[in-house]
């Protein structure tokens, strides 16, 4: 049995690889990600991000690879050691990446140059194309290599760069650019990763903790407050050192049949990380003569003496405040469980800590529900000074997308999206929920010009939800989408915050090809919803978006890929997890007049990086990633 199994972990929460799954997007990390994406998309060649050792760097590295995998029309290629003596062997391990047969030219440069900027023209060929280079431990690059990087850059059209370079190196290949002006001066975003805060800190524990526990199960509430604490000053905030310390405390727990982590716990796991586990004993002793010493000093003195001795409390002042219990505010799905919002202040911080972990996590297929929230609606809350209503009742939804209602309070002001007033407790402001707006039902026979409103999911970027709805997501379904959202800004939008998205018909699928469909629901919100219920499936899902005259618009949720013919699909259905196929539909054709929403790409492969079932090529097997 594993250790983390001990402590009733389904996986280990705190490896020392760089898994994208387990990362913690705080605001730094959300808002690299969200430039780096968007430089990518806008083809503005060369983009760095720098950090000290341990701030994360590998980890977004990975994750943003996965990212712009999800898009067919992105082609992304990781290059994790790019160390390399002889620059010839630089451009052989680049060409090989790219699918190139660099060992006829290996030792050429001006070949293995000629060949990549050939393979980089013939991309460039469909205007929809990105090539996309992202290079991981960039301090190892060396000088020649650089020069030959900066070679690489001057690849270009009229109206744009054909490579797009990401590098995520340690705080000294400033140094190094600082060194080459002419290479600087082509940096387009220059980002620097910093260290967590302290409530950063605790939220990154807390989330890898969530997202490890068993299916179905709450986290075990495995560090104190106060432990909490300690790991933030121990380790400054630096992602790599909060994992090892975490690691070696939960090690420690499991030897020492501990079922929780306490402040003293943490400390010998650091003293056990430098060395030093039995180097702490003398200390503790003169401590402990020292406030031995104290206490016989004001027991003397008369100090606590009425006559009798004063009982000493049972628990320590501190340690009693860290365990008080206090009502948790709205919560956010993360992963396809809820975990508590962010704090707003310090002291809100304090109140969650005893119903944080045991609020945190719920069953993937049954999302929980917030009080006055109906399923599938928007987390994000303001307040208002409005007087306290009722809140309105709510249905659970099933993870097919089930019906869900609300009442709305008469109290409540009228606004242009319906709202949901939560349960707060006496005393305190009522928050209230913005719930995405309904739209309304196409006239018969006629298309309508929006599909509808979703809440932006936790942890999604809108490049996601557009790729997951129209199949692709450039610059044309980016321009609608900012058209359709005025005044909105994709960069910096919040969980919960409602996204409009307009309908952009799309071909109709090939004659003779086939869909999966695994669900289907009423309206975008709820598609989604199914789709985050099933993001730890090992079928990839998407959705196909169709009207049809008489019945109006479908969300199907399908299986992300084209089959070529029936049978094929068949097989597909067949093959499918019994949880899917319990519900899971072929679906051959659509009445006459249907209007198609989304681009399912080429038959026998998927939208997601334009993976072939048939012959899958070197360059494929290295860039393509898929959740």
């Amino acid at each position: 049995m594993s250790y983390f199994d001990a402590l009733g972990f389904a996986r280990e929460p705190f490896p020392n690889a760089p898994d994208p799954d387990l990362l913690y997007r705080s605001p730094n990390h959300l808002e690299c990600l969200r430039h780096m994406e968007i430089a990518v998309r806008l083809r503005r060649g060369l983009n760095v991000v720098l950090g000290e050792v341990g701030t994360g760097k590998s980890t977004l590295c990975r994750e943003l690879r996965r990212l712009l995998a999800e898009d067919r029309n992105l082609e992304t290629h990781l290059l994790d050691d790019p160390y390399f003596e002889d620059p010839a062997d630089f451009l052989a391990a680049v060409a090989g990446l790219f699918g190139l047969d660099a060992g006829a030219m290996r030792g050429d440069q001006a070949r293995l140059r000629g060949a990549i900027k050939a393979f980089l023209a013939r991309q460039a060929a469909d205007e929809r194309h990105i090539v996309t280079l992202l290079v991981d431990e960039g301090q190892k690059i060396t000088g020649a290599c650089l020069e030959l990087l900066r070679e690489l850059l001057n690849f270009e059209s009229t109206s744009h760069k054909l490579l797009q370079i990401v590098i995520f190196a340690q705080t000294e290949f400033e140094e190094m650019l600082a060194a080459r002006p002419n290479l600087e001066d082509r940096v387009n975003f220059h980002y620097v990763l910093r260290p967590l805060t302290r409530r950063q800190t605790r939220r990154m524990v807390d989330v890898r903790l969530a997202l490890c526990a068993r299916e179905g199960m709450a986290p075990p509430r495995l560090f104190t407050r106060l432990a909490l604490r300690r790991i933030f000053r121990l380790t400054g905030g630096y992602p790599r050192k909060i994992v090892r310390l975490c690691h070696v405390a939960m090690l420690l727990a499991v030897g020492h049949d501990r079922r929780r982590i306490d402040w003293g716990l943490v400390g010998r796991a650091a003293r056990e990380m430098q060395g030093r586990a039995a180097a702490g004993w003398p200390r503790r002793l003169a401590l402990g003569a020292a406030f031995g010493g104290l206490a016989a000093t004001l027991l003397l003195s008369g100090f606590g003496f009425d006559g009798l001795p004063r009982p000493l409390p049972p628990r320590p002042l501190l340690a009693q405040a860290a365990d008080a219990s206090v009502p948790t505010g709205v919560t956010i799905p993360v992963d396809g469980r809820s975990l508590p919002a962010e704090p707003e202040s310090e002291a809100m911080s304090e109140a969650l800590d005893q119903t944080a972990m045991s609020a945190a996590h719920q069953p993937a297929d049954q999302p929980r529900p917030v009080a006055g929230v109906p399923e599938g609606l928007s987390s994000q809350a303001v307040r208002t000074k409005q007087a306290d209503a009722p809140a309105p009742a709510a249905h659970e939804a099933g993870p097919t997308g089930g019906s869900a209602t609300e009442t709305p309070s008469s109290s409540l002001p009228q606004t242009a999206l319906p709202v949901a007033a939560t349960a707060t407790p006496a005393g305190e402001e009522p928050i209230i929920v913005v719930a995405p707006e309904t739209v309304a039902p196409p006239a018969a026979g006629q298309a309508p010009a929006l599909l509808g409103v979703a809440a932006a999911r936790p942890g999604w970027t809108v490049t996601r939800q557009a790729n997951r709805v129209y199949g692709a997501s450039d610059r044309h379904i980016f321009g609608l989408l900012a058209k359709a959202n005025p005044g909105v800004d994709f960069d910096r939008i919040r969980a919960g915050q409602p996204v409009s998205f307009p309908a952009i018909e799309a071909s109709a699928l090939p004659a003779g090809t086939c869909l999966v469909a695994v669900g289907q629901a009423d309206s975008l919100d709820k598609a989604f919803a199914i789709l985050e219920s099933n993001r730890g499936s090992d079928v990839p899902l998407a959705l196909y978006v169709t009207f049809q005259p008489g019945t109006g618009l479908h969300f199907d949720v399908v299986e992300n890929i084209l089959h070529p013919d029936a049978a094929t699909a068949t097989a597909a259905l067949v093959a499918l997890p019994p949880r899917l196929a319990a519900t899971a539909r072929l679906v051959e054709h659509y009445p006459q007049g249907t209007v198609f929403f989304t681009d399912m790409g080429l038959p026998g492969g998927s939208r997601s990086g334009n993976k072939t079932a048939a012959a899958t090529s070197r360059r494929q097997v290295a860039v393509t990633e898929t959740r």
